[in-house]
């Protein structure tokens, strides 16, 4: 009857295409979502505020005001640069850039580390024997990535490794007749970060140089080097046993390699590392984002000041990434929301309901629409009289 009709009725959709369905329910569904940056196609509109420091305000207020939008993924980071022309729309003031910046490349530094301190073969073996388990150590990666620099006063960082590769490892080094935990400590110790992570027969990204361009201060007391010669610290090149006693847990009972360069031990199946370490691989990618985020302000502050930095995508939940971005930028209010990947998404889906919201935009190229001619050419080829005055 009619009251049953009522009770199971749900609210109808409007006609519209099935694109604008998806993108109403997703806007319905996420509509109390503390989300203030969004999409680097998207401009934010008066239902979408943004946020400087604790309060909100609307982007009326904010008109003419200049804004740099990063959206830094896994593989790329994407860049705009925007002006508020009123509370509903904004204009392209520096065509979209980006490039392969992303946090993907953090993860291959952390490969390059484990084929320098291993050898590539002892690697490649393994990721032919057991690819899932190698899947597991990048997961677990991933997982301790994303958690760095939550505590920045601490002088380590830790990675758990699957019990099946440390097992594999253990193997390799017995095979030549040396210990995991004293290849591991003696590698961190007579190794320089940027020997840490060479890439000599590896081609990096585009627009990625190698780390020994990095030329960061790491913070490393100069005397604690040890003065030893340096080495090529592998499976096959570790120092011979009576140099060091080791105890019965493998720690070194040497009062120069407790004080080593930087510290790596392997506890359990917990692999400790330097923080030192963390940062050179982080700072690799995050050095090229900065270097070309100065080039745009560098624009930007030729005519108006650039007031706001947007952090969004997956890279921008990262603790030291917000970190650098922070310090780099201190004049300007960097702002990441709570939930840096959602925004993106929910920044696509107001997209696909805003009509003209970015009003101007910059090409990657220009396009000839006309050429000159001669009068006598136009005349011949028949251009209209009225277009010849």
């Amino acid at each position: 009857d009619e009251d049953d009709d009522d009770e199971d009725s749900v609210d109808a959709v409007p006609p519209q295409t099935a694109t604008y369905s998806i993108v109403s329910f997703v806007q319905n569904v996420w509509d109390n979502l503390q989300v203030k940056c969004v999409d680097p196609e998207l401009v934010l509109n008066k239902h979408l505020m943004l946020t400087r420091s604790a309060s909100f305000a609307a982007l009326e207020e904010s008109k003419g005001d200049r804004y740099i939008l990063v959206d830094a993924g896994g593989g790329t980071v994407d860049i705009v640069c925007h002006e508020v022309v009123n509370g509903a729309s904004v204009k392209e003031i520096i065509r979209p850039t980006g490039g392969h910046w992303g946090s993907c490349v953090v993860d291959d530094q952390f490969k390059q580390l484990l084929h320098n301190m291993f050898g590539t073969a002892c690697i490649d073996e393994f990721i032919m024997k057991s690819p899932n388990v190698w899947t597991e150590l990048l997961d677990n990666f991933e997982m301790a990535k994303s958690e760095f620099y939550q505590h920045p006063q601490a002088n380590t960082h830790e990675l758990e490794l699957p019990y099946e590769f440390i097992q594999h490892l253990r193997t390799k080094c017995q095979e030549q007749q040396h210990d995991l935990k004293r290849t591991i400590q003696r590698f961190a110790a007579h190794k320089t970060l940027e020997q840490m992570f060479m890439t000599p027969a590896i081609v990096v990204a585009a627009d990625c140089t190698s780390a020994m361009d990095c030329d960061h201060d790491y913070d490393v007391d100069a005397d604690q080097d040890l003065h030893l010669k340096d080495m090529d610290i592998d499976i096959d090149s570790a120092a011979d046993d009576d140099k060091t006693d080791l105890d019965a847990d493998g720690d070194s009972n040497n009062e120069s390699e407790t004080h080593a360069k930087f510290y790596m031990n392997l506890k359990d199946e917990m692999l400790e590392m330097d923080t030192a370490i963390w940062r050179y691989a982080f700072d690799f990618v995050i050095d090229k984002i900065i270097a070309h985020m100065n080039g745009l302000l560098a624009e930007i502050n030729d005519t108006h000041q650039c007031k706001w930095i947007y952090l969004v995508g997956g890279f921008s939940c990262s603790n030291y990434f917000q970190h650098r971005m922070q310090l780099e930028y201190d004049s300007i209010e960097v702002i990441t929301p709570p939930q840096p990947t959602l925004s993106v998404v929910k920044g696509a889906a107001y997209f696909g309901l805003l009509k003209n919201c970015i009003t101007a935009r910059k090409s990657k190229f220009t396009y000839g629409i006309r050429v000159t001619r001669t009068l006598y050419e136009a005349k011949r080829c028949g251009v209209p009289k009225q277009h010849l005055e």
